[in-house]
C-alpha cells in the first residue's frame, strides 16, 4: 500500500499604515495522505532536497498515518512573496470639500469616503484563492463595494471588515475594487492606517522540494498454534521501544477468521516495525476489533483506447476541374454529411480516447499514407491546446536487386523493382497490376511519430490531424490506409500492449492494456515437532498469462527438504526457497507445497512474487 503526496504552498502578507510592510511570510505545507480505508501506514520517510531558501529543514520521519488520515509537515522559506497591495484614495468627486486637518484625504459633503484596493500579481504564474481582508476604523458606517469588481466581496458591518476573495489572478494582472463608506470628517487618518491582510496560494515552488514517499504497510503474519480457550473479543496489543528511534508492536491472543473458519491464535500474530521522531512509552492496550487487510499483488494496466481513423475518402467527379470529397467521419459527425474541398485538399484524422482508468504516458503511431497524398502538416491537440509530436527517423531500406530480364517480370519482381513500366512486360495480368499502381492506389509511405511529453488522463481525447494535397485528383472510389497505434500506461513496469491496426475496411481501432494481477498466500501447517508444510496457492486473477513467475518463500533458519509438483524448478538461496513457474494462464491456480524442518519455533512470513519480463 503506497501513500500519496499532496503539496501546497501558501503566501501570507501583512501591510500596515501608509503601505509600510510590517512582515512577510512564505509557508510551505506538505500533506502526506493515506488513501486506504482500513490500513495504517507505518515507518514513513520523506526524502526531499531543500535549498537555501528554506529557513529550517522540517522533520521528515513520520511514525505512522492512520487509514483515511493525513500528516502535515510545514516549513518556512526566505523568499519574499511577489504580491503587491496598495490603497488609492479617490479624489474625483465633484463638490468635495477639503478636510483642513488632513488635506491628502478627500471626502464629499455627505461624509462619504471612496478608496480603491489594488492587488498586483508579480509572479510569472497565476495565484489562486487570493483573500484580502481590510479592517476599517470604529466610526465607519454604510460600507459597500462599488461594482464591477472581480471575485466576491463580503462585508461584516458590525466588525467593519471587508473580505475580498479572488479565485484566480493571472501573472502580471491587477485586480481593483472600490470601497465606499460613511465616515466622521474629523477623524479620517485611521482610514490610511487600517490593517490589510492578504493570503493566497501560488503554484510557484518556494523551494526545490521534490518529495518522494518511501513507506509501505507491513505484511500480516498469521500464526498456526490454535488456542481453544482464548476469550473472544479480548485482543491484546503490546507496543514497546527497541531503542531510542525504533518501535515494535505485537498482537496477542487473537480471534480471527481464516478461510471462513473462526480460530484463536497465539502470539506473535501481528508484527509492525517503524521509526519514531520522538520516544513513546511501553503500554498494554486492549481493543475490541482489528481488521487484517488482504495482501494482494496487483499491477493495474486498465486503459482501453478507442481509435478511429477517418481515412475513408470518396471522390465524385462534378466537372473537369472540381471534385466533391465525401469523408467518412465515423461516429464523430453525421455519416451523410458532405464536405466540399478543392480538388487537391485531403485530410485524415485519428482520434484516441482513453476510456479506461489508467493514465497514458506515451503513444506511438505508425501511419501509412497513400503515395498520392503529399503531407503538408501533421498536428495534434487535446482539450483545445496543441500537443507536440516527435517524428522518428525512418529505417533505411535495403537496396532492391535489379532484374535483368525485364520482359519475364513476375509479381515478386515488381515488388523488388519500382522501375518497371507496363510497356516492359508482356504478361497481361502483370501489366494491369502495373497500371493500377501508376494510378497511386496501392503505393504507400509510412510515417513514425510519438507523443511523450503529454499525459492522457482517463476520459480525455487527443486528435491527430494530417493535412495534405493529392498530386492527381483522379482517384475514384474509396481508399483507407492502415495505421498502427501503441499506447503505454504511465507505470514503471512493462505494460501489455496490443498493436491496433486498421486494415483499410474497418475504420474503428481498439487498443487495450490488459490487466496483470495475481494472488498468493502462504499457509503453514505443523506436521511433527520439527517439520512443517507450506502450501502456497498462486492464482492468476488478471487478463493475461503470467510468464516466468518467481515465487520466493523465506524460511530463515529452517531446512528445505522437498517440494511438489516436480515440474517446478526449485533452488535455495539466502534463506529462501525460490520456485520458478514458466506460465500461469488467466484464472489458473498453481499450488506449490514445500516441506521444511526447523529445530525451534518457525518464523512465518508470506511469500513474495517477482515477474521476470
Amino acid at each position: 500500500m503506497k501513500a500519496t503526496i499532496h503539496l501546497e504552498e501558501h503566501v501570507e502578507i501583512k501591510i500596515g499604515p501608509k503601505e509600510e510592510v510590517f512582515s512577510t511570510e512564505s509557508k510551505g505545507v506538505l500533506k502526506v495522505i493515506n488513501p486506504s480505508k482500513s490500513t495504517t501506514l507505518w515507518g514513513i520517510e520523506l526524502k526531499a532536497d531543500f535549498n537555501d531558501d528554506v529557513d529550517e529543514i522540517p522533520i521528515t520521519n513520520i511514525p505512522y498515518v492512520e487509514a483515511g488520515k493525513e500528516h502535515i509537515v510545514e516549513y518556512a522559506t526566505k523568499n519574499d512573496p511577489q504580491i503587491e497591495i496598495k490603497e488609492i484614495f479617490d479624489t474625483s468627486f465633484d463638490g468635495n470639500e477639503v478636510n483642513h486637518l488632513n488635506k491628502d484625504l478627500i471626502y464629499n459633503v455627505d461624509q462619504t469616503l471612496s478608496f480603491q484596493l489594488t492587488v498586483t500579481n508579480k509572479y510569472d504564474t497565476k495565484i489562486k484563492n487570493l483573500a484580502v481582508e481590510k479592517h476599517l476604523p470604529l466610526d465607519t458606517r454604510e460600507i459597500r463595494a462599488i461594482e464591477p469588481f472581480p471575485g466576491d466581496i463580503t462585508i461584516v458591518e458590525g466588525e467593519r471588515v471587508v473580505n475580498w476573495v479572488i479565485p484566480e489572478l493571472e501573472a502580471g494582472r491587477v485586480a481593483i475594487v472600490t470601497i465606499a463608506c460613511t465616515i466622521n470628517p474629523t477623524n479620517v487618518q485611521p482610514y490610511k492606517s487600517g490593517i490589510i491582510t492578504a493570503r493566497c496560494e501560488t503554484e510557484i515552488k518556494m523551494s526545490s522540494l521534490k518529495p518522494v514517499l518511501d513507506g509501505d504497510c507491513d505484511n500480516v503474519d498469521l500464526g498456526v498454534e490454535v488456542i481453544e480457550t482464548a476469550e473472544p473479543n479480548q485482543w491484546k496489543l503490546s507496543m514497546g521501544l527497541r531503542n531510542a528511534s525504533e518501535f515494535e508492536i505485537l498482537l496477542k491472543d487473537v480471534k480471527i477468521e481464516v478461510n471462513g473458519e473462526e480460530k484463536y491464535f497465539k502470539e506473535p500474530m501481528l508484527e509492525l516495525e517503524g521509526n519514531l521522531d520522538e520516544p513513546i512509552w511501553k503500554e498494554q492496550i486492549t481493543v475490541e476489533s482489528i481488521t487484517f487487510p488482504e495482501i494482494t499483488k496487483k499491477f493495474d494496466y486498465t486503459a482501453l483506447f478507442k481509435i478511429t481513423e477517418h481515412s475513408t475518402i470518396t471522390y465524385e467527379k462534378e466537372s473537369d476541374q472540381i471534385y466533391i470529397v465525401k469523408v467518412g467521419m465515423s461516429k464523430l459527425f453525421d455519416p451523410e454529411e458532405v464536405t466540399t474541398y478543392a480538388a487537391s485538399d485531403i485530410r485524415a484524422i485519428i482520434d484516441i480516447t482513453n476510456t479506461g482508468s489508467a493514465t497514458v504516458g506515451k503513444i506511438e503511431i505508425e501511419d501509412t499514407i497513400p503515395s498520392y497524398f503529399e503531407i503538408e502538416e501533421v498536428s495534434a491537440e487535446s482539450a483545445g491546446r496543441e500537443v507536440e509530436l516527435v517524428f522518428l527517423e525512418r529505417p533505411k531500406e535495403e537496396p532492391k536487386p535489379v532484374i535483368e530480364d525485364r520482359e519475364k517480370a513476375t509479381f515478386e519482381d515488381i515488388e523488388r523493382d519500382d522501375d518497371y513500366v507496363e510497356e516492359d512486360v508482356q504478361d497481361e495480368d502483370v501489366r494491369e497490376y502495373l497500371e493500377s499502381i501508376s494510378e497511386g492506389i496501392d503505393k504507400e509511405r509510412i510515417y513514425h511519430y510519438t507523443i511523450e511529453n503529454f499525459k492522457l488522463e482517463s476520459g480525455q481525447t487527443i486528435k491527430i490531424q494530417t493535412k495534405g494535397i493529392a498530386d492527381k485528383p483522379r482517384i475514384e472510389g474509396s481508399h483507407s490506409a492502415p495505421a498502427t497505434v501503441k499506447a503505454y500506461a504511465e507505470h514503471p513496469a512493462k505494460p501489455f500492449v496490443i498493436d491496433a491496426k486498421a486494415d483499410g475496411k474497418i475504420p474503428s481501432i481498439v487498443v487495450q492494456f490488459k490487466q496483470r494481477s495475481y494472488k498468493a498466500t502462504s499457509i503453514f501447517t505443523k506436521q511433527t515437532d520439527d517439520s512443517y508444510n507450506i502450501e502456497i496457492p498462486i492464482t492468476n486473477t488478471g487478463d493475461v498469462p503470467l510468464d516466468n513467475v518467481m515465487l520466493i518463500q523465506p524460511i530463515f533458519s529452517a531446512e528445505y527438504v522437498s517440494h511438489t509438483p516436480p515440474t517446478v524448478d526449485v533452488k535455495i538461496e539466502s534463506f529462501s526457497v525460490k520456485s520458478h513457474i514458466k506460465r500461469i494462464n488467466p484464472g489458473e491456480t498453481v499450488v506449490i507445497n514445500l516441506s521444511i524442518k526447523a529445530d525451534g519455533p518457525l518464523r512465518q512470513q508470506q511469500a513474495t512474487i517477482r515477474i521476470e519480463d
